[in-house]
């Protein structure tokens, strides 16, 4: 086995410890806020469907059905969506602040990539491969046409670009490897078998988890967490009342505006957040990919560096890193307030309804009635294929003694027939 004894000269701006640290905090802290939307979410449905069920049955006995909202821990539906309100706020928050400075750290590895000894190219790559993670949650969660929206969505696509052009880089620049050349290799410990080819594994590793990447990424896009309706695939949206968009423009108008909590059936919902939660667990799968990759490699190559120790020091870029995550916990208090100021707001207009409180319980009302109507059909349902399940045991049985009945019927008739031919 031939092992690399220069990987270069150290990049503090690149590799230090305070970045690497910065990028896999805001991916674990996605992680956590998207999985609390999800959570959130299916309690959100589970408190309509309730609802509903006890309104069927208030019915059912001839009593008067009670307006009621069932409660998870003393929260009512309406809190409950306001929370997810917020957990999505949260998610958009923390996905411009870690596109921004994933787009920040490609465009200086970019400028220096002629430069960039493979070891520093290798920790870049896996680094901001941590933002897709981000992006993706934020896709899932929050996917709105506002200005801000927009402005986001551009410049996670500036970032996807930045990102493409720097693997093919990496993966060109891969072709020149030599063992003998100072920065032109790496020790890949823990991360690839002992023979292994190179660069011939380190081109399959990006090209798969590039692939990865942009599949979740697309997917996110496409908003098939969403469940849209092929009528509106075929026929666009239309926007409170106004002339619908067909074709490209259409479809481009859908993915623009997304859906609300609020809108559509429990089942698509239900439909909606279980695939949302499953693209995020396969989304969130290259977390522990890439960091053990990016802390492995390191471990592996660090004593080799020229002036390691200039990696180790906490200098302003490995500070300023650290001093983006504050955005994240400052967002975070604003969240918590947001949320008290709101469930403070609605004990002070118990009694006292505003016009906005008035509007609000209309379309409650309106929800309520659309939420029975569908768990009605849902049961009803449930009825006929119970029914159909038990037809086929009455018949087969049926059947089964008209047979037997038969037989018992024609045998004396084969008996005598079978007599007269032995007298014959």
């Amino acid at each position: 086995m031939t092992k690399c004894m220069d990987v270069g000269d150290a990049n503090p701006d690149i590799a230090g410890i305070g970045i690497l640290l910065s990028f896999c905090i805001q991916a674990g802290f996605t992680f956590i806020i998207s999985t609390g939307s999800f959570s959130i979410e299916m309690v959100y449905i589970y408190l309509r469907k309730q609802r509903a069920l006890e309104v069927i049955k208030s019915r059912a006995m001839g009593k008067v059905p009670s307006l009621h909202m069932p409660k998870v821990w003393h929260r009512d539906a309406h809190s409950w969506f306001q929370i997810q309100e917020t957990t999505k706020w949260l998610l958009e928050r923390n996905s411009d602040i870690q596109t921004a400075t994933g787009i920040s750290l490609l465009v200086s590895a970019l400028a220096q990539e002629k430069t960039l000894s493979f070891y520093h190219l290798h920790l870049v790559y896996d680094t901001v491969s941590l933002v897709a993670i981000s992006n993706c949650g934020a896709l899932l969660f929050s996917l709105d046409s506002t200005a801000a929206g927009i402005i986001r969505y551009v410049a996670i696509a500036l970032w996807a670009i930045l990102y493409l052009t720097y693997t093919s880089i990496f993966g060109v620049r891969l072709k020149s490897w030599d063992y003998d050349n100072p920065g032109h290799c790496y020790n890949t410990n823990h991360l690839s078998a002992p023979t292994a080819n190179h660069p011939y594994v380190d081109n399959i590793y990006i090209a798969v988890t590039c692939l990865y990447v942009f599949t979740t990424l697309l997917v996110a896009v496409m908003r098939f967490n969403y469940m849209v309706p092929l009528e509106l695939l075929r026929y666009g949206v239309a926007e409170r009342g106004r002339v619908r968009k067909g074709g490209l423009r259409g479809l481009f108008l859908i993915i623009l505006r997304g859906r609300s909590l609020k809108e559509g059936s429990l089942n698509e919902h239900k439909m909606s957040a279980t695939t949302q939660y499953m693209l995020l667990g396969v989304a969130f799968a290259q977390f522990p990919l890439h960091t053990y990759t990016i802390f492995t490699l390191r471990r592996s190559n660090e004593s080799l560096l020229n002036g390691s120790h200039d990696e180790q020091t906490w200098g302003f870029s490995q500070v300023g890193a650290v001093v983006l995550l504050a955005p994240n916990l400052i967002n975070i208090t604003i969240a918590v307030k947001k949320q008290l100021d709101w469930e403070r707001r609605e004990r002070d207009a118990v009694g006292n309804p505003s016009t906005a409180d008035m509007e609000r319980q209309e379309e409650d009302a309106k929800q309520l009635e659309e939420d029975v109507k569908e768990v009605e059909e849902s049961l009803e349902a449930l009825k006929i294929k119970q029914k159909y399940q038990e037809i086929p045991e009455v018949v087969l049985h049926q059947e089964t003694e008209d047979i037997q009945l038969k037989k018992e019927e024609t045998q004396p008739k084969a008996e005598g027939i079978q007599s007269q031919m032995e007298e014959v």
